[in-house]
């Protein structure tokens, strides 16, 4: 496989949270985010109230623009596998959010009719006569992302242009602008609580996973930066009753690299600290 089919389709394995979390490299690779091909309008979105996340997905799929019935299979997998990227106006980095709104479409083989051109106009057309506007348009590989904006909704279509069928062919997802900006202010919140000692770089993605066990908590932040060396790492936090502390940093950890894998001797003295009980033992590994 050469290493244009590797960019769009091999999916990176993060252990962390002591779970088994699957990324894309589109979505965790970010360093091609400001390397791939992006065009963005900058219209203001007006007060046109549009459907609710869960009814966008309701009515695109009653909407019979993919063809379920000969060329195309519809289903769900793990929203983790196919998280919404977004960014703000007045942020300087994107976030990745898991919806709880989505739906993909496969193909039912590599021989599937129907035009991707005409899918990608007709679902565009289908959330602008709803009263969304379309914000951003940026390819990553063979993945094109179009984004899709109300003053309460965010949609993001997501295509697939290659000829393997073990990937969604297109995906629609839907989130709220509550969900968005409580996304934002829960990773600022860490990120400041960081800065309180640290010199952040600057951030071009950041990527949470967080999990919670009765009064503690555990979050990851995954950064991407723009120029600084390394240009990937990661963040822990703890939290017990709710009151954040910063734990510590390490590599942002690859599969094929057990190098990735180390705890530094400083991480490995605060994941022990007993007042968490041996909760972070069991996911900074």
């Amino acid at each position: 496989m050469n290493n244009e089919n590797k960019t769009s389709i091999i999916k990176i394995t993060l252990i962390s949270l002591g779970l088994l979390i699957v990324i894309s490299i589109a979505t965790v690779s970010t360093m091609y985010f400001l390397k791939s091909k992006n065009t963005a309008t900058t219209n203001n979105i007006d007060n046109t109230a549009t459907p609710a996340p869960s009814e966008m997905i309701v009515k695109y799929i009653d909407s019979k623009i993919i063809n379920t019935s000969s060329d195309y299979t519809q289903k769900q997998d793990d929203p983790r596998l196919f998280p919404l990227l977004y960014k703000s106006d007045d942020k300087t980095y994107q976030i990745q959010i898991n919806p709880i709104d989505y739906v993909e479409f496969y193909k039912k083989d590599s021989q599937s009719s129907g035009s991707s051109e005409s899918i990608k106009n007709t679902t565009k057309d289908f959330l602008i006569n709803i009263g969304f506007k379309n914000t951003s348009n940026k390819d990553i590989g063979k993945l094109s992302y179009n984004t899709f904006d109300s003053s309460t909704t965010t949609c993001q279509f997501v295509s697939y242009s290659g000829a393997e069928t073990t990937i969604a062919s297109y995906r629609l997802s839907c989130v709220s602008k509550n969900t968005i900006a409580e996304e934002y202010a829960y990773t600022e919140n860490l990120l400041d609580i960081y800065k309180q000692s640290n010199t952040l770089p600057e951030v071009t993605a950041i990527t949470r996973t967080s999990v919670t066990e009765g009064n503690k908590e555990i979050a990851i932040l995954y950064i991407t930066t723009k120029d600084a060396k390394p240009s990937s790492f990661t963040l822990i936090f703890a939290a017990i009753d709710k009151s954040w502390s910063y734990v510590g940093s390490r590599q942002t950890q690859l599969i094929d690299s057990k190098e990735s894998f180390n705890i530094s001797p400083e991480l490995t003295k605060a994941i022990n600290d007993p007042k968490y009980g041996g909760f972070l033992l069991k996911y900074v590994k």
